[in-house]
Formats: structure tokens, C-alpha cells, sequence
């Protein structure tokens, strides 16, 4: 009996939910088979809204934008898609494609400077490899980024140490998935890149090079690195038909550390750190300060002079290299930016100052292309290599960097 009651009982639910059903669809006048609801559904209510927001990970504003790493959050984003920037001689913010890449494939961001040990030692011919003049100018750079970095919503980690064990450290803490960097041309920094790269594969993290000390891409080049011509005309007319790639525009915004990061930022090192003897004091004007800051004044100075003064282009050329070199050498000023400068300031006007920029900027192409393809042999090959080229200035082309003269030394770094 109860169960015939309980049967009825659950047909006339049923029914008058039908009931309801039929009557509701024909009011709000839905169409379910073209999924079309005219109607527009109530406005839910805000505080209902807020109060559920604050307990859903997803829906909350703040944790959602920790989730898509946001820019603006000095806490994006965690994890494996945590990139480090290791910077070394691009030392800015313009044109700087391994930090464009750390920046756009990882959720957060730690940029990383390291002041290697040994690139202010005695190297193995005895000559000081970084002098005090030098070394300050490098740490004036690395400051000056630093501050561009924090305005850009990152920061600067500063240590003095080997860049495997210091890159390798901080890829453990925080989980890193990548390291971020730009290849450099000579031998010892290609053995620096190679024990970097094994000590991160410890880690199953993976090192990712770019190249942007050039005003030619080095994967944009009509032949081979290892075909590369052994003199300067040679490459000069290999190269003449290539155009120069757009910089690219400094970042205004970056993401920032990972989420409950303790990395410290660290200090600047003194001269006295770096085992160096400290400058005697000197006046104001004998000062070259380091930095991208710097030397984007130091461009525009140049520039304004030389084309208003209107020189001939070989004595432009001239002062141009002379008054640039030191922040075109540790990458500071960008050698596409610069020649892009050159082109647009003299459209019109004088065009011997554009060929003349551009033949001192292939210059220096040609020797860190020269550097770059000899770094990968090792030592004792390096001289046998150079037996096809004859004498002169050719043969002093293929000297590898660390048994070359001071000024070829100087060249290969400009």
C-alpha cells in the first residue's frame, strides 16, 4: 500500500515539474535547439558575487593575475615556468633578445648577473684580463641596469662567483625551468656557456642563447660560420646585399620574481672585492661612466655633433667608434641601434657618414664573427687552423683572443 502511495506521490511530482518546465520555456520563450536565449538573465548580487570571487583561486582578480603571470605582480606567477635571464655583455634593456625571450616564455622573471672570478684574474699569458678602469665601468653598468630593471617592475640579482655554480643555485631555489642568455664569441666564454649548460642539466633545466652583439644575425648570414671568409673584403662583399634587422624597442614592463621568492638581490662588489686596487681620484671629465644610460647620451652627443658640424665621413667614422666603443663593448648601446640612428639622422644629408658608420660596425662584425667560429676548437687547434690565411693582418685575424695582442683583444670585444 505505501509503495502504490510513494508511486503516486512520485507521478504527480513529476508532472507538475514537467508542468513547470513547459510553462517556464514558454514564458522566457527559449529556443533550445538553436541555444538562443533572448532574454537577458538577472544581475547577480555583488556582495554574493565579491564573497565568492574571495574563496575561487580562479575567479579572484589578484590570484588570477599571479596565475597569468601579470607584469604589474611583483609575485607572478610559480613553478616550472620560472625564467632566468643571465645577463653578461648585454648589459641593457634595448634590443636585448635573451631577455624579450626569458620575459615572453615564462610566467615570472629573475635577471642574473654574475661577476666572475675569473675574468678579473691573470689569465694563462700573465696579462690582466680586467683592469680597474674597465671593472668600474662594469660595475657603473650593472648598477645603472639594475635601476632599469626596478622600473620596469623586476630587479637585478648581483653575485660574485662562477656563473654555473651561481646559475645552478638559483635554478635549484626557485625551480627554473630555463636559463636565458646571450652567446658571446671567444673561447673562454664558449667554455663558460658549455659548463653552464651541464651544470643546469642536472636540474633538467636547459640554457637557451641568442645572439645580438652584431649588427648581422649570425643565423641571418649567407654561409656557414665555419665558411666564413678569412679576410675583410672578402666578408664585406658577402655581406653587402643584407639588410640590417629593426632593434628592438626597450621593455617598459616585465613580470616579476615567482611567487614567495627569498632570492636576495644582493650588493655591488667594490674594486676592492674584485681583488682590484681602487682608482686614484680623478677629475669629473676623465670619468666614463658605464650603462645604457650612458652611452644612449653619449650616442645622441655624438650624433648631434658630427652631423651638424658637418664632417666629412671618415673623420665622423672616427670619433664615432672612438666615443662609443667602451658601451658597444659590453653591450650597453645596441650595434643596430646604432647604425639605425646614423641612417635616420642623416636621410637627405650627407650619406658618406652612413657608409663610413656602417664600415666601422662591419669591422667589428667581422672579428666577433672570426672569434665566434675559432671559440669552438680547442686551444692547440686554434693556430693550425689559420694555415690557408698567408700574413699580415689576415693571419693576426685568426690569433684565438686568448693568446691575441692587446689591441686584437680590444677589436674582438668593441
Amino acid at each position: 500500500m505505501r509503495n502504490c502511495s510513494a508511486s503516486a506521490v512520485g507521478a504527480s511530482l513529476t508532472g507538475r515539474v514537467r508542468s513547470i518546465i513547459t510553462r517556464a520555456r514558454a514564458r522566457l520563450d527559449v529556443n533550445l535547439g538553436s541555444r538562443a536565449w533572448p532574454l537577458a538573465l538577472p544581475s547577480p548580487n555583488p556582495r554574493l558575487t565579491a564573497a565568492v570571487n574571495a574563496r575561487n583561486p580562479i575567479a579572484h582578480p589578484a590570484r588570477q593575475r599571479q596565475r597569468n603571470g601579470n607584469p604589474s605582480e611583483p609575485g607572478a606567477g610559480a613553478g616550472r615556468r620560472v625564467s632566468v635571464v643571465w645577463f653578461r655583455n648585454d648589459l641593457r634593456m634595448h634590443d636585448n633578445e635573451a631577455l624579450a625571450a626569458a620575459d615572453r616564455e615564462g610566467s615570472s622573471l629573475l635577471a642574473v648577473y654574475c661577476f666572475d672570478p675569473r675574468e678579473y684574474n691573470q689569465s694563462s699569458s700573465g696579462v690582466s684580463t680586467t683592469g680597474p678602469y674597465r671593472a668600474q665601468f662594469v660595475i657603473d653598468a650593472v648598477a645603472n641596469l639594475r635601476e632599469s630593471l626596478r622600473a620596469a617592475g623586476s630587479d637585478l640579482i648581483v653575485r660574485c662567483g662562477k656563473p654555473e655554480e651561481v646559475l645552478l643555485s638559483i635554478v635549484k631555489e626557485v625551480k627554473a625551468s630555463n636559463v636565458y642568455c646571450q652567446s658571446e664569441a671567444t673561447y673562454e666564454e664558449a667554455q663558460v656557456e658549455k659548463r653552464v649548460e651541464a651544470a643546469l642539466k642536472t636540474e633538467d633545466a636547459k640554457l637557451k642563447t641568442s645572439w645580438s652583439s652584431t649588427l648581422f644575425d649570425i643565423s641571418a648570414l649567407p654561409f656557414k660560420l665555419a665558411d666564413l671568409p678569412s679576410t675583410h673584403g672578402q666578408f664585406r662583399t658577402k655581406v653587402a646585399h643584407m639588410s640590417v634587422k629593426e632593434p628592438a624597442a626597450a621593455l617598459q614592463q616585465l613580470k616579476g620574481k615567482p611567487v614567495g621568492s627569498s632570492v636576495a638581490a644582493g650588493d655591488l662588489p667594490t674594486l676592492a672585492h674584485l681583488g682590484l686596487r681602487p682608482l686614484a681620484r680623478l677629475p669629473n671629465t676623465a670619468h666614463v661612466r658605464g650603462g645604457e644610460t650612458e652611452g644612449l647620451a653619449r650616442l645622441e652627443k655624438v650624433l648631434g655633433g658630427g652631423m651638424q658640424t658637418g664632417r666629412s665621413g671618415s673623420s665622423f667614422a672616427a670619433n664615432f667608434s672612438q666615443e662609443v666603443s667602451p658601451w658597444l663593448a659590453m653591450g650597453c648601446l645596441s650595434p643596430k641601434l646604432m647604425y639605425k640612428e646614423v641612417h635616420a639622422r642623416s636621410q637627405g644629408g650627407n650619406q658618406k657618414v652612413v657608409s663610413q658608420a656602417l664600415s666601422e660596425l662591419l669591422w667589428r662584425d667581422f672579428f666577433r664573427f672570426t672569434s665566434k667560429k675559432y671559440a669552438s676548437l680547442p686551444l692547440d687547434k686554434q693556430h693550425s687552423s689559420c694555415a690557408p690565411v698567408a700574413t699580415g693582418a689576415d693571419a693576426a685575424a685568426c690569433t684565438p683572443a686568448k693568446h691575441a695582442p692587446q689591441p686584437m683583444r680590444q677589436l674582438a670585444y668593441a
